[in-house]
């Protein structure tokens, strides 16, 4: 008998097999690591503003309205402001991601098609409004199981929950 090389077209079909399976287990992983990478990108911008507004507010005993206020290098398109009860300045987006400035707290949201997909937020001002927690992530119905995770997956996370009147899940974070 000749001595055959090459490969049959079982063994060629095992391969593929395996390398979807591998895919299969290994895309999942790769789209939540990159999601949680941008949500972390917020989080740091989110602690860049609240430290410029801490700076302003002990230079003028309270807290701006403007960007252009700030200290900060940030390059932003104006839009209009999400609508909140202690809303206070401007708007502006950087990429997809809306920066908005309020008395009370450094908020970041991460819009996608124009709606809300992530939000981060940190106090500024000592008001015990989250139950003793000094920042809050929530995931909007669109960034689905993996947008929980995120904020389940924050050191200090607690009181995670729906929150159906508001149409997001959200943690307290310490």
């Amino acid at each position: 008998m000749k001595n055959k090389k090459g490969f049959t077209l079982l063994e060629l079909l095992v391969v593929v097999l395996i390398i979807g399976i591998l895919a299969g287990i290994a895309l999942p992983q790769y789209r939540y690591s990159v999601m949680k990478t941008k949500y972390m990108r917020m989080a740091d911008m989110a602690r860049v503003i609240k430290d410029a507004q801490e700076r302003y507010f002990l230079a003028h005993g309270n807290y701006a309205k403007n960007f252009s206020d700030l200290d900060i290098d940030y390059t932003l398109e104006e839009t209009d402001p999400i609508s909140e009860a202690d809303y206070a300045g401007e708007a502006g987006i950087i990429d997809d991601i809306l920066i908005q400035l309020y008395t009370t707290q450094a908020m970041v949201y991460w819009m996608k098609n124009n709606d809300l997909y992530m939000m981060y937020s940190l106090r500024l001002d000592n008001v015990n409004m989250w139950g003793g927690a000094h920042a809050m992530c929530a995931a909007y119905p669109d960034s689905g199981d993996m947008g929980k995770k995120i904020c389940n997956s924050f050191p200090g996370a607690w009181n995670c929950t729906d929150v159906p009147s508001l149409n997001r899940y959200s943690c307290r974070i310490n």
